[in-house]
């Protein structure tokens, strides 16, 4: 078995030597076929020196030349390294995302009736009644002055027999002003003027007058 020297020289230079020598191995494999070339070694070298070389280049004997001689060939082809980074980027990439559709994310619980129509919100206007219209008032027509004292401290009039003052109610309304020409009434807002008539029997007196 040779020895590798010490020497940095030496040793460089016996490298050279070991790689020109398996240089030539594989250059007479690939020239000659496996079996050619392994017999033209045979005969070559002795049979124990054929054997050292072989074992001493790290040759398995235990795989067959030309297999060898294969994979040496296709990892140094230039498209052969390329599908082989090619395969180890895609086994390196993340697998895809599962393709989720809706079925797969509906709640098993949740019904797929349709909801019935929700009522409409009502705000607090909307809910709030509207006030009910107020009755047309109809100012009694037999409203009839029958006499008036206007002018002093305390007007008064004289209906139906019956004397009134500002303030009273009488015939559905109130009585809010007593004046020389009649009387003015309130019927629910409503500002109502009852005139004496003199060819009716109608009467005015005046502030000294006196009822009988």
């Amino acid at each position: 078995m040779a020895l590798i020297p010490s020497d940095p020289e030496q040793k460089a230079k016996f490298e050279q030597r070991a790689v020109m020598a398996l240089l030539g191995i594989f250059g007479i494999v690939f020239f000659f076929g496996p079996m050619r070339g392994m017999a033209f070694l045979g005969n070559l070298l002795p049979k124990s020196a054929s054997a050292g070389a072989v074992a001493g280049a790290g040759v398995n004997m235990s795989r067959p030349l030309s297999e060898m001689v294969q994979s040496y060939q296709q990892r140094s082809d230039p498209e052969y390294q390329l599908k082989v980074a090619d395969a180890s980027s895609d086994s390196a990439s993340p697998a895809a995302a599962p393709n989720y559709t809706a079925i797969d994310l509906r709640n098993p619980f949740e019904s797929l009736l349709p909801e019935p129509p929700s009522a409409p919100v009502q705000t607090a206007q909307e809910l709030t009644p509207p006030e009910p219209p107020k009755p047309k008032i109809t100012p009694p027509s037999d409203l009839i002055i029958e006499g008036l004292i206007w002018g002093g401290p305390r007007p008064q009039v004289l209906i139906k027999g019956q004397v009134y003052y500002i303030g009273d109610r009488v015939g559905g309304g109130v009585i809010t002003a007593i004046a020389r020409g009649g009387i003015t009434m309130d019927f629910e807002g409503t500002a109502v003027q009852f005139s004496t008539i003199a060819n009716a029997g109608r009467r005015s007196l005046s502030r000294s007058a006196q009822w009988r």
